[in-house]
């Protein structure tokens, strides 16, 4: 029997669609926690959420696709999984930042845009 301890509770995380953000919306969903899955990438994030839902039951899971770099749009989105669930209990960001197909750390110095991009979003957005 599967220990349901997140019950009641809604999580939000963003960078739903893959990776670390896909896995921890399937554990959290099948601890019975209600989880907002957003990404930008609607494809994957679709395909994460029925593997999240299988986990956790009917209505676990609900996909919202957003750049959360849009400040306006990641607004509207925790607006819409507010009314969607009622509340949000926990905020996980596992966004990351990727530019023509590589990732923006690097140990060489980054443009002022990059590092933005690199450190402000886990921060910020």
């Amino acid at each position: 029997m599967t220990d349901r301890i997140l019950e009641g509770k809604t999580v939000l995380m963003t960078g739903a669609g893959r990776g670390i953000g896909r896995s921890m919306s399937v554990a959290l969903a099948a601890a019975g926690a209600k989880v907002a899955m957003i990404d930008i990438d609607e494809y994957v994030l679709v395909e994460s959420a029925k593997e999240a839902e299988d986990a956790g039951g009917q209505g676990s899971t609900k996909a919202f696709v957003c750049d959360v770099t849009d400040a306006t749009r990641a607004k509207a989105t925790a607006e819409e999984v507010i009314s969607a669930f009622g509340s949000i209990d926990v905020l996980v960001t596992m966004r990351s930042s990727v530019r023509n197909g590589s990732a923006t750390f690097s140990s060489r110095p980054q443009s002022s845009g990059n590092w933005t991009t690199t450190c402000g979003m886990p921060c910020c957005g």
